[in-house]
């Protein structure tokens, strides 16, 4: 299954993966109001050697140059604070849900990231909504205390075939909305599936980046 990992395996070498995950969410209306929304990912193990606070996932936003294939730029097509595409250097990525600790990650099990205003504010309502995910060190850009630490998590994906049969596994986001009335309104939750669910890594002891997976 993919992983989602940031590691030092000694010396200078770096390995940073970054997730992807692209859900088609035109079925929303342009005038529904979002309440509410979360990613679930369905985490089969976990590491977490590097336990100083800063090893937790938090979801992401995203822009890929596509929505169905991967290129080496969009290792960078992560929104910075300062707000702009790509992610700057020296730059935090902007955070657009509630981090969760992977000390508190449940393996065996979906696990929820609930969304912030400004990650609902990125859900499109006419298109495909582009999120993504990476750990903590990554997300603040700070080192890693040690020479050999390893934080990570595999979980299934869109594009994994032994997901358990068919989409039971596969990353979900949950979003709650309702339709505005003159006099009331009604409340309901769809779930979308993701359609693109990638990693991409690099290595600070190269040049290059290399994609991992491609979407389906």
């Amino acid at each position: 299954a993919p992983g989602l990992s940031s590691d030092q395996g000694g010396g200078d070498r770096i390995r940073i993966d970054r997730l992807l995950m692209l859900f088609n969410t035109a079925t929303l209306s342009d005038t529904t109001v979002v309440s509410a929304a979360e990613i679930d990912l369905f985490v089969i193990a976990k590491t977490n050697t590097t336990n100083d606070g800063d090893d937790f996932l938090v979801v992401l936003e995203t822009n890929p140059a596509s929505n169905v294939a991967l290129v080496v730029a969009d290792y960078d097509q992560f929104r910075g604070t300062d707000t702009n595409f790509p992610l700057g250097a020296d730059i935090d990525m902007q955070e657009q849900s509630s981090r969760i600790d992977l000390g508190s990650i449940t393996t065996g099990a979906y696990n929820a990231w609930s969304f912030n205003a400004t990650g609902i504010s990125h859900i499109s309502k006419t298109g495909v909504s582009k999120f993504g995910m990476s750990e903590g060190h990554d997300v603040l850009d700070n080192d890693y205390p040690g020479s050999t630490d390893a934080n990570s998590i595999d979980m299934y994906t869109a594009d994994d075939a032994t997901g358990g049969g068919g989409t039971d596994r596969d990353p979900k986001l949950v979003v709650t909305h309702a339709e505005p009335t003159s006099s009331s309104s009604s409340t309901s939750t769809s779930t979308t599936t993701s359609s693109s669910t990638s990693t991409t890594s690099t290595s600070t002891s190269t040049t290059s980046s290399s994609t991992t997976s491609t979407s389906t």
